[in-house]
């Protein structure tokens, strides 16, 4: 019962404190302002929307990602049949099998052989959308076109300000012929048109001004190119304020209905250069940072593991048999001095001490009984052991100790020893 009150007791303090903290949060809580133009961005300056529509507008083509550079990109290089069969109008021949490339990024700057492909993928009779704020130089000069900006105006000119609040375009209904425009409160593109070809640009799209900012080229093909300078009337901000989904639904029902696939481009996003799946995490900032905590991780546990680890333990020698290099050295001390019983004694008296200290065996009675023992716990050859110890008591009862015998003694001892 006490600790039921203890809750109550705290839920009370803190629900006030957890209340005010999430009404602040949300008081506080600020539309991101980062431009993406990226199909699978949600943010308000992404293009979740747009690409998501194109199922809609065009529901019977297959739609892909394209992320090569047009002239690696086999779908450019498909080559269909255009024959009109028989039975069959021309009209409805020339829209049979096209195909739409969809370019919506921040910059469009194609190189040479990526134009050139580009240029007859349309020749075929398909068709191609691009909208950006960043223009090569050599794609203008090949359209004959020239982009200014409408910031460069704005610093020139006081009286543009009113331009700079918000982004405003205008779009000719395809069916109707009606005027619509169409604005929001976000960031404003203020791209256009300053110059253009008169015979072969078809003008679809107005900003501020009356300043072009979308024309079309037709080919002979029944090919097309839209070029468009406020790729952000394509964000999801754009789109989702008010009506302005209408702005997008009536520049693409220009394009034929029955389009057989739509190839959605990001190659462009990255400048026009092949991208990498490391600039795709870099670019990326969930995966940015989840990329540096996973580097992190093994950073520490590399410092950790490293002080854990056990230094090498250098190799140490085997113990030498001191028993046996000693016996040689007073073997060769007392042979110097020809005094073999002396020399027989000690080796008798270091023999007995090895056995004590070694096997823990009394060496006061040596009989039938030692030997049995010392052979069972050394494992050594009882017939050696036996004569070991007969040439060990004679060299304690013999006055006298021939060489010969010293020899053979040695040798038993000898044997003895490197037996252990």
């Amino acid at each position: 019962m006490r600790s039921v009150r203890l809750l109550i007791a705290c839920t009370l303090f803190l629900a006030p404190l957890v209340f005010s903290s999430c009404k602040k949060g949300k008081k506080n809580k600020v539309m991101s302002a980062r431009i993406t133009l990226k199909r699978s961005d949600k943010l308000a300056y992404g293009t979740y929307v747009a690409f998501e529509n194109l199922k809609y507008i065009f529901p019977s083509a297959e739609i892909d990602i394209n992320k090569d550079a047009p002239s690696s990109y086999t779908s450019f290089a498909n080559d269909y049949d255009y024959a009109t069969p028989e039975g069959e109008d021309d009209t409805a021949a020339v829209a049979k099998g096209k195909q739409l490339y969809v370019v919506i990024s921040p910059y469009f700057d194609p190189e040479t052989k990526d134009f050139n492909t580009i240029m007859e993928f349309i020749g075929r009779g398909n068709h191609v959308f691009i909208s950006s704020y960043y223009w090569g130089t050599e794609f203008q000069d090949s359209m004959q076109i020239n982009i200014r900006s409408g910031y460069e105006d704005f610093l020139l000119n006081d009286s543009l300000a009113d331009d700079n609040d918000s982004l405003w375009a205008k779009v000719v209904h395809p069916v109707s012929t009606d005027t619509l425009s169409f604005t929001y409160p976000g960031v404003p593109d203020l791209d256009y048109f300053s110059k253009f070809d008169t015979v072969y640009a078809n003008l679809m799209g107005w900003t501020r001004r009356d300043r072009v900012n979308l024309i079309k080229h037709t080919y002979e093909g029944g090919g097309s190119l839209y070029i468009h300078t406020e790729p952000l009337a394509f964000s999801n901000f754009f789109l989702l304020h008010k009506k302005n989904n209408q702005y997008y639904n009536i520049i693409f029902s220009n394009l034929p209905k029955n389009i057989s696939e739509i190839h959605w481009d990001e190659y462009f996003r990255y400048g026009g250069k092949e991208f990498s799946a490391w600039q795709v995490v870099m670019g990326n900032p969930g995966l940015k940072a989840a990329f540096w905590l996973v580097l992190l991780i093994f950073l520490l546990i590399y410092l950790f593991e490293s002080k854990r680890k056990q230094r090498i333990i250098p190799t140490v020698a085997p113990m030498r048999n001191a028993s046996l290099e000693f016996v040689k050295t007073i073997g060769r001390l007392y042979h110097q001095y020809h005094d073999n019983r002396n020399l027989g004694l000690k080796m008798t008296a270091h023999l007995m001490d090895h056995i004590r200290t070694r096997y823990n065996i009394p060496t006061s009675v040596i009989d039938e009984k030692f030997i049995s023992t010392l052979a069972y716990k050394s494992g050594y050859n009882a017939e050696n052991l036996n004569k070991l110890m007969y040439y060990a008591k004679m060299m304690q009862e013999t006055p006298r100790v021939s060489d010969h015998d010293l020899m053979v003694y040695h040798k038993l001892t000898e044997a003895f020893y490197k037996h252990q």
